[in-house]
């Protein structure tokens, strides 16, 4: 496979493939034809827990999980310093001697035609039938009781925001011991609709959890049956999972949250980037992700591409792979939204925002957030623009800053034209008055449309 990919990209009518995607799953017991659990590195001990080794928790697949049978396209076996990890990196990286790809590359970890058929469709539907609205402005960052993990989440929260997206945040606290009022609102808020959905945290091939395992608290925040709960929807998200091993899909009989979430019918994801092996996913390589995929015109799989080309970290370029078509087109808004803020005369008069949308006679609706210098948004307004122009009003007490911070206002926008199917996104980063006055005496523009 990677001689023909290499000949492929080397020698081929110019120019050189860009994407390949593999379809069937991959198992690391090529050989057997009926799986044998005891010979599975799913035994661990677990200090504190039990004197002896102990069997994980397993999803198996629904059906025939005890016959090997998915060992349909190979992967290659990488090592790590703890084991065996599956890389369909491998068979991209054809260009000199080190491990970065040349391609992008995507993998359907599926069995049956109809599995197939099912991711087929809603990818179809995805990118031929693309549904504007909010949710294409909409990010869900979800992460444990950690305030390291905590604090990296919030900083994506806020490239969100001067970029002019909104962030939903699920943060269990240390303090809890139950975690179903988390796990229903996450379940909730994929159900509204998200651009994209990152979680970093601790979890495993079927799990996503708030901490570390504890038989007191932290109990599971995601699990593979939660999914079922998920609602049909066309409004799906790139699920960036950066935590242990959330999708070996080379895995013999047992499923993984990475696979199921590609693969259950109208629901889930639009494509999984997540890691086969353990690992200690850091702030760059979660931050080169995002920044990629929101790059305008990116694909999915180039997105991860470039990303892995930035971090240059073996261990995440070899481990992580993404589940899902390559080629697809990230559903980011196609247009862009400058806006320019007019100060009143007085500080005690609304201060205008006017806002042009770089689409051609775009009608629709625009809607404005006010976020403060702690991420909370503090004022929502709404119009309806005219020939790509709006113009909005806000109160100038709401931009007084009560203490000093580095931190500043953002005005972010988000419009869209439902009968047409377009819709743009823009922001506008705010310096505040060396005082704290208000903006209407003292207005300065960071950082202009995004």
């Amino acid at each position: 496979m990677r001689a023909f990919l290499d000949h492929a990209y080397h020698h081929w009518q110019r120019p050189a493939p860009r994407f390949v995607l593999l379809v069937g799953d991959a198992s690391w017991d090529a050989r057997n034809e009926v799986t044998i659990d005891s010979n599975y590195a799913d035994w661990t001990y677990r200090p504190g827990e039990s004197k002896h080794f102990g069997k994980n928790k397993s999803t198996p697949y629904s059906e025939a999980a005890e016959l090997n049978h998915r060992h349909l396209v190979p992967t290659w076996s990488h090592t790590t310093g703890q084991g065996h990890s599956a890389s369909d990196n491998y068979f991209v990286a054809v260009e000199g001697d080190d491990w970065l790809p040349e391609m992008a590359i995507g993998r359907l970890p599926v069995v049956t035609p109809e599995e197939v058929a099912g991711i087929v469709e809603k990818t179809m539907r995805y990118v031929s039938e693309p549904e504007v609205g909010l949710w294409r402005r909409n990010a869900l960052l979800i992460t444990n009781e950690s305030r390291g993990f905590q604090r990296r989440s919030d900083r994506l929260a806020d490239r969100l925001t001067t970029a002019g997206f909104s962030s939903h945040k699920v943060y269990p606290a240390s303090t809890e011991t139950s975690n179903e009022l988390h796990t229903r609102k996450l379940l909730e808020t994929f159900d509204q609709g998200q651009l994209f959905v990152h979680f970093l945290g601790h979890g495993g091939r079927y799990i996503w959890r708030t901490g570390p395992p504890d038989l007191d608290k932290n109990h599971d925040l995601l699990t593979l049956d939660h999914l079922e709960d998920l609602e049909a929807t066309g409004r799906l998200p790139v699920v960036l999972s950066m935590t242990c091993y959330s999708a070996p899909f080379d895995h013999p009989s047992a499923d993984s949250i990475g696979e199921k979430l590609l693969r259950i019918t109208d629901r889930g994801a639009i494509g999984v980037v997540a890691a086969s092996w353990r690992n200690s996913p850091s702030p760059a390589w979660g931050e080169a992700l995002l920044d990629e995929l929101m790059a305008p015109g990116a694909t999915i799989g180039e997105a991860v591409q470039r990303a892995k080309h930035q971090v240059k970290n073996r261990m995440f370029v070899e481990t992580y792979n993404l589940l899902g078509d390559p080629a697809v087109p990230v559903a980011m808004p196609s247009g862009k939204i400058e806006l320019a803020v007019v100060p009143a005369a007085a500080g005690d008069r609304p201060v205008q925002v006017r806002g042009r949308v770089d689409l051609e006679a775009f009608d629709g609706s625009v809607i404005l957030d006010l976020v403060s210098p702690d991420g909370d948004i503090v004022r929502t307004v709404s119009a309806e623009a005219e020939a790509s122009a709006f113009e909005l009003e806000i109160d100038p007490a709401e931009l007084v800053v009560a203490q000093p911070t580095d931190t500043p206002n953002v005005l972010r926008a988000y419009a869209w034209d439902t009968e047409r199917g377009v819709d743009a996104v823009g922001a506008l980063v705010l310096e505040q008055p060396d005082e704290p006055q208000g903006i209407a005496a003292d207005v300065a523009v960071r950082e202009g449309a995004r």
